[in-house]
């Protein structure tokens, strides 16, 4: 309470004091009563300032609460968005890849379309050919019955001739002279078809072993292998047995495996007799042919059908073919490639080939042979089943 009071509040004081005692109030009493109304209202001006304080702290910590929820929901959104542009990004990724591997595939259809109309051209140019060749065979055969009909009639012109001559051996020498002549004439003429005949026969053998050549390598057109050309199939062909046309079928690809020997195992066990091509990162090619199937029992067998081979070496020799009068030349290790005795293929770079071992060299070049060295890196290797 202030301890100077304004003249207009002592005036009112009095008043009061003046009511109060109308009623039997002292103004002593009436002051105690100001007094105490004036500690209540500050006490309720306390509380209204510490209940303003405590809705403040409330609300600051909701505020706080509020804004530490936001942030966390910011951050779940921020969280989702990037998730979805990461989602968005692999599906954009995947269509990508999608029509990436469909324009692939079209253009691979479209290659393989590509093949089969130009294989099937080569097909019917071939059965041309095979047919104008059937033809000129026919002609040649034509010609040959003409020559043969006409060597058989001046045979028999001989014949009589010399019948004539042996029954006028009596006459006087001036007819026998011209009868001479004719003889003379006539095995003339006899000897000229004789060496025409032959250069027919000559011909239509010639003839004979081309088409043969020609209608074998046709079988292997479609082969296609990524160390040869489809023509040496036609001799490997031949070394195996040339009365036969074997039907050739890739059953193991080196580099499509990792050039894993279980792998070979696991296609070519038990499939029978086999071929197997094997290319160096030098540029050499050689194999060896498996009689007998690859059965992954961990020993060596072997018979004298079995054969290894050149077709390219640094000796520029003509494909040539090795055999052997040995058993055993086979080694079939269910943790190894191809063993051919004097090949031995144990991975990609740890192979080697120690010809001539057990299969005999006819062409003198000794372990230079195959490959330069013993150690070889192999590019690619192939194994193909043989049937007849």
């Amino acid at each position: 309470m202030d301890s100077i009071l304004k003249e207009e509040d002592i005036a009112k004081l009095q008043l009061e004091n003046w009511a109060y005692r109308q009623t039997g109030c002292s103004n002593i009493q009436h002051i105690s009563l100001i007094l105490q109304l004036k500690e209540s209202q500050k006490t309720i001006d306390q509380l209204k300032i510490e209940n303003t304080n405590s809705i403040n702290d409330v609300k600051q910590e909701c505020n706080i609460k509020i804004q530490n929820i936001t942030d966390q929901f910011n951050n779940k959104i921020d969280q989702i968005l990037l998730s979805l542009n990461i989602l968005a990004q692999e599906n954009q990724n995947l269509k990508s890849n999608l029509e990436k591997k469909h324009f692939d595939q079209i253009k691979e259809h479209q290659a393989l379309k590509s093949y089969v109309e130009k294989n099937t051209s080569d097909i019917i140019e071939n059965n041309q050919s095979i047919c104008s060749q059937k033809f000129y065979n026919d002609s040649l055969q034509k010609k040959i019955q003409s020559l043969q009909d006409k060597q058989t009639n001046l045979n028999q012109y001989y014949k009589s001739l010399k019948n004539n001559i042996e029954k006028d051996q009596k006459v006087n020498g001036k007819e026998k002279e011209v009868f001479d002549d004719k003889l003379k004439y006539v095995t003339n003429d006899l000897e000229s078809f004789k060496i025409k005949l032959e250069q027919v026969n000559k011909e239509i053998n010639d003839f004979g072993s081309r088409y043969e050549s020609e209608y074998k390598a046709l079988n292997y057109k479609t082969i296609q292998s990524k160390i040869i050309d489809y023509k040496f199939f036609t001799t490997i062909n031949d070394w195996i047995d040339h009365s036969k046309i074997h039907k050739f079928t890739l059953l193991y690809r080196a580099s499509e495996n990792d050039f894993n020997a279980v792998m070979f195992h696991t296609k070519c066990d038990y499939k029978g007799p086999t071929i197997t091509i094997i290319e160096t990162t030098d540029g050499y090619v050689f194999g060896g042919y498996n009689s007998q199937d690859w059965k992954s029992k961990n020993t060596y067998y072997g018979d004298n059908k079995c054969f290894i081979f050149t077709l390219r070496n640094r000796h520029d020799f003509k494909p040539t073919k090795y055999i052997t009068t040995m058993d055993n030349c086979i080694g079939d290790y269910s943790s190894l490639g191809p063993i051919f005795t004097d090949i031995n293929i144990y991975g990609k770079e740890n192979s080697y080939q120690d010809f001539p071992l057990k299969f005999n060299d006819t062409t003198f070049k000794g372990k230079s042979t195959l490959t330069p060295f013993k150690d070889f890196i192999i590019k690619e290797y192939e194994v193909y089943q043989c049937r007849e």
